[in-house]
């Protein structure tokens, strides 16, 4: 589906049950610039086309996210932080690292429902990032900084994934992903494949791996 990109538009999203989630409202981006949005199998995805050509640049892409309520979420400031339950207005307290926004995939909890806020298929891009709205119950969607590139382009997909509990968000989340992820280009992706032999060397004498060896490796879009 294609739709024009207008600061009025916003997309319902539901749990599985027909429970009202959010309502996601897009930013103003100008006239050459359509969001196109997929339905899925428990959630939505959308991204922003970009018509014509020449080089462009997006220094800010505000999503707000209405949730109608201060829910409970789970926000992480940095990669390998401790993940610590908190409300939607609290992201705004975050520390240290990027102070006051929240890393991707973002978990919020309602009732009955489960969702995960985030992106996919993020290649020559900013990353996502939420910051509290402007006010208890919202949330908003920024780049972590700008994003340069030549029309005709489109954006990354903005997702949100729901399901009835925790688990089941878990259990259903790398089906989803894979939906929204162009396919790995490498060919041989198990959990051995033959480009991480332990014939290989490593050139760094200031790397913790001993020499002649290099750990195993899982490719990861």
């Amino acid at each position: 589906m294609t739709l024009p990109l207008l600061l009025a538009s916003a997309l319902a999203v539901t749990a599985p049950d027909g429970a009202a989630v959010c309502r996601v409202t897009p930013p103003d981006l100008g006239a050459d610039a359509r969001l196109e949005t997929t339905n899925m199998p428990g959630g939505v995805a959308w991204r922003i086309r970009y018509d014509g050509t020449g080089p462009r640049t997006v220094a800010r892409e505000e999503w707000t996210f209405d949730f109608g309520k201060d829910l409970r979420c789970w926000p992480v400031s940095h990669a390998q932080g401790e993940y610590v339950p908190r409300t939607l207005s609290a992201i705004a307290s975050l520390k240290p690292n990027r102070r006051g926004t929240a890393e991707c995939p973002l978990v919020v909890e309602g009732d009955g429902w489960t969702a995960a806020l985030g992106d996919a298929a993020v290649t020559d891009y900013a990353r996502l990032r939420f910051a509290s709205g402007e006010r208890p119950g919202q949330l908003k969607a920024v780049l972590e900084g700008p994003a340069s590139f030549t029309a005709p382009f489109v954006t990354p997909w903005r997702y949100v994934h729901v399901a009835k509990d925790c688990v089941a968000l878990a259990n259903a989340q790398p089906a989803f992903l894979d939906a929204l992820n162009a396919p790995s280009r490498i060919a041989d992706t198990t959990d051995a494949p033959a480009w991480t032999s332990r014939s290989a060397t490593t050139s760094s004498t200031s790397s913790s791996t001993p020499a002649g060896t290099v750990p195993s490796a899982r490719a990861t879009r």
